[in-house]
């Protein structure tokens, strides 16, 4: 009988560290993240000609050296990728932005 009660207790103690300590698996930041693709909307009318200008460049090439995008709304837009080397984003909102592997080397940030 004693035996049993060990056996059983074992058992017992084995499946709690085995299935109990399990941690789920989460869901990578950028699936649980949503970004929003910059697109012509994002250009408004109350910016000057040299970031409307900046912004396009960006848009159709995904890179854009030295350019301005001083005070820009970029919060929550994919930047994924995009080379701005050299480009001043002083005072740019890039709020949840996804930056990753963004080339901003020399930057103004």
């Amino acid at each position: 009988m004693k035996k049993l009660l060990l056996i059983v207790m074992v058992l017992v103690v084995f499946f709690i560290f085995h299935y109990g300590c399990k941690e789920d698996s989460k869901p990578a930041l950028e699936e649980s993240i949503s970004y929003t693709k910059l697109s012509e909307s994002d250009i408004l009318n109350n910016y000057d000609e040299d970031i409307k200008r900046s912004l396009r460049k960006l848009i159709a090439t995904g890179k854009c050296l030295k350019c301005t995008f001083t005070g820009t709304n970029l919060s929550g837009k994919d930047l994924k990728e995009k080379i701005l080397t050299s480009s001043n984003l002083a005072a740019a909102n890039l709020a949840s932005s996804n930056l990753e592997e963004a080339d901003l080397y020399l930057a103004d940030l």
